[in-house]
C-alpha cells in the first residue's frame, strides 16, 4: 500500500510498498521494492536486491552482493566488499569505495551522472585521499578508443597465457 516500513533487521524476506518509504538498519539476505517510496538501509551483509520506481536509494555499507536498480530516484552506497550492480534511468549513481576494499562494480545510468569514488595509489592527492573514477558510457567521444586500448592489453595477455615464453613488446 501507500504506508512506511520500518525494521531493525530483515533477514531472508522481502518487503514491498506502492508508495511509502523503506528504513531498515541491518539486512541479512532480502529484497527491498518502493514504487514511490525511498529505500534507506544502513548495513547490508548478504545479498540484497533494492528496486524502486521514483524513490531514491541510500545504502550505508554493504559488504554481500547489492543489486539496485532505480527508474528516476539517485541510489547512493558505501561499498565495504563484495560486488555492486547499480542501474537508474533518470538518477544519478554515486558509489564510495573505501580504501583498504577492492570491488567489482556495474554502475549505469539512462539520463544521470555516474559517480564512483575509488582509493587513490601512490601519493595522496589533495582532500580525502580518493579520486574520481571516470566511468564511460556509449556517448563520451573517447570511449571506443579506451576500449580498444584496454581490449588490447587484454589480448596480450591471454596470448601470454596460451603461449608460454611469449614476450611482451610496446611499440608502433
Amino acid at each position: 500500500g501507500a504506508g512506511d516500513i520500518a525494521a531493525e533487521t530483515c533477514e531472508s524476506a522481502v518487503m514491498s510498498t506502492g508508495a511509502g518509504d523503506i528504513r531498515v538498519a541491518h539486512v541479512g539476505s532480502c529484497n527491498l521494492n518502493s514504487g514511490a517510496g525511498d529505500v534507506s538501509v544502513d548495513d547490508c551483509s548478504e545479498n540484497v536486491e533494492i528496486r524502486t520506481g521514483i524513490g531514491e536509494v541510500r545504502v550505508g555499507s554493504s559488504r554481500g552482493q547489492l543489486k539496485i536498480v532505480s527508474g528516476t530516484g539517485d541510489a547512493h552506497a558505501v561499498v565495504q566488499g563484495g560486488n555492486a550492480e547499480v542501474r537508474t534511468g533518470l538518477g544519478d549513481v554515486v558509489i564510495q569505495v573505501p580504501s583498504e576494499v577492492a570491488v567489482w562494480q556495474d554502475l549505469t545510468t539512462g539520463m544521470g551522472e555516474v559517480r564512483s569514488h575509488v582509493p587513490s595509489h601512490g601519493e595522496p592527492e589533495p582532500g580525502d585521499g580518493e579520486r574520481p573514477l571516470q566511468v564511460l558510457t556509449e556517448k563520451d567521444p573517447e570511449a571506443l578508443e579506451v576500449l580498444r586500448h584496454s581490449t588490447a592489453h587484454i589480448m596480450a595477455r591471454a596470448v601470454m597465457r596460451l603461449f608460454p615464453g611469449t614476450q611482451l613488446a610496446f611499440g608502433p
